[in-house]
């Protein structure tokens, strides 16, 4: 009897697995960073060196920029021959190689006078070498009042290493008076110091200078999670067109990919998905805050002290009596002035320093009609606070460069982790809500990244062992 069961045999299948709540998903926000102001080293005013040649084609890697870089940071490197000079050491005398090179920049001191000295230094030998970097005012090419500081190189190999120098820090010698930064410039004068470790001299390299306004201008990338994912949701989609020669056939040009991640946990850095976040100074800032206060007496007038009051913010300040039965007569009004005028029961002024600098007040005092004297009023103002502070603006807007990446996870175990290298956030959720369970949306436009994909997927199982 034939066997009619063989076409019961199924075809293997997966699915894909509910989304975890825990899963996340990770975005690396990337910055291209630059300095204020650069030296090419081609461009030396003086030097001690026996022979100083310059090669274009030498160009140290980026190595503040190792994640993301647009163009070319580094310019070439000028190469100076060393000077032996004999120096006295512990136990007698020893011989050391040296050579220096004075370079200058007409550039804005004042705003990397507490910054960062960032440049190469190239070297041919193994051992050790000192790196003093001396710093005064463009005007002072003797450096006769600068500041000084000394690095440490131990090189264990050949080639560029990378010389990091806080300019808010104090200085290892200070010569004269010390540096004055300026508004004109600043001369540096870079020396290296080798060991004698070879007979004859040797060939040490200099290489793009670079200053930057502060320490946190170095900020490369951050990396911003949300969790607790209700999907990522999208498709990948391109037309199909007909042409008369051809045929029918996709129109590559119409390729898009779009995913919108809907979420409701993420981390405190989150606002920096927004593509018109930009960090700000750290500053005094305000944040609103409202207290009930007695009127005291003061000559002909009640009045009320607010010390902790943000005087930079000229409004925002409401008063109303407490104890009035009637809401919309409570309310009093806000005059203006920098000296007391008449006020009836239903008016106040502000007196401070920003309106009044011949007063004597911390903060504010709130003036009202004497006959309000032992009343309570309700008062809501501006409280001057340390803050953090980042301001949302369409500057710079593609200067920031977002990866994306989260995994999926099917049902035979297999993990699929998806990358994409160049994401656009086109919808930032910005809405109040009074539900904290309440879902956000980031809406994502993907494109191409710089090798023409889309994104990347990388198959491994659970073991994280790649298929």
């Amino acid at each position: 009897m034939a066997n009619c069961n063989r076409n019961r045999a199924r075809a293997k299948f997966v699915s894909q697995k509910q989304v975890d709540k825990y899963q996340t998903v990770d975005f690396n926000i990337g910055a291209d960073i630059d300095a204020c102001a650069k030296i090419n080293t081609r461009r030396y005013i003086d030097t001690d060196a026996k022979t100083a040649i310059y090669r274009s084609a030498t160009v140290p890697a980026d190595l503040i920029n190792a994640c993301e870089s647009v163009g070319c940071k580094n310019s070439g490197t000028l190469f100076l021959e060393t000077n032996e000079t004999e120096k006295t050491v512990e136990g007698g005398k020893a011989y050391a190689e040296k050579a220096k090179a004075l370079f200058t920049t007409v550039s804005d001191a004042l705003d990397y006078a507490a910054g960062v000295l960032y440049f190469y230094v190239h070297v041919a030998n193994e051992g050790k070498y000192t790196i003093n970097a001396t710093l005064s005012d463009i005007t002072d090419t003797k450096q006769n009042a600068a500041d000084k500081y000394t690095v440490e190189i131990n090189a264990v190999r050949t080639g560029f290493y990378p010389v990091t120098i806080e300019l808010a820090k104090a200085p290892q010698e200070t010569i004269g008076k010390g540096w004055t930064p300026s508004t004109s410039g600043t001369a540096i004068s870079i020396e290296v110091e080798a060991e004698k470790a070879t007979q004859g001299t040797i060939m040490v390299g200099l290489s793009s200078i670079a200053l930057f306004n502060d320490v946190e201008d170095l900020r490369t990338n951050e990396v911003v999670k949300v969790s607790c994912l209700t999907g990522a949701d999208g498709d990948d989609t391109i037309d199909a067109v007909e042409e008369a020669c051809q045929g029918a056939q996709h129109d590559s040009s119409t390729a898009a990919v779009e995913r919108t991640v809907t979420h409701k946990q993420f981390t405190p850095n989150y606002a920096k998905l927004n593509p018109m976040y930009h960090d700000g100074d750290d500053a005094v800032g305000f944040a609103m805050r409202t207290v009930q206060l007695t009127v005291k007496e003061e000559g002909d007038y009640g009045f009320v002290h607010i010390a902790d009051h943000c005087t930079d913010e000229c409004g925002m300040i409401y008063a109303s009596l407490e104890d009035s039965c009637n809401t919309t007569d409570s309310l009093l009004t806000r005059l203006s002035g920098p000296n007391l005028v008449t006020l009836d029961e239903r008016q106040f002024q502000v007196i401070n320093t920003k309106y009044n600098p011949d007063v004597e007040v911390i903060g504010s005092k709130l003036y009202f009609n004497r006959e309000l004297v032992g009343r309570d009023v309700i008062v809501s103002y501006p409280q001057e606070v340390e803050a953090k502070h980042y301001f949302i603006s369409d500057e710079e807007i593609n200067e920031r460069h977002v990866t994306m990446t989260y995994p999926k996870e099917l049902s035979d175990g297999t993990i699929e982790t998806l990358v994409y290298r160049n994401v656009f956030i086109t919808s930032f959720p910005m809405g109040l809500t009074a539900d904290n369970e309440a879902e956000k949306s980031l809406t994502i436009s993907v494109k191409r990244d710089r090798n023409g994909r889309f994104y990347d997927v990388y198959q491994s199982n659970k073991a994280d062992t790649t298929l």
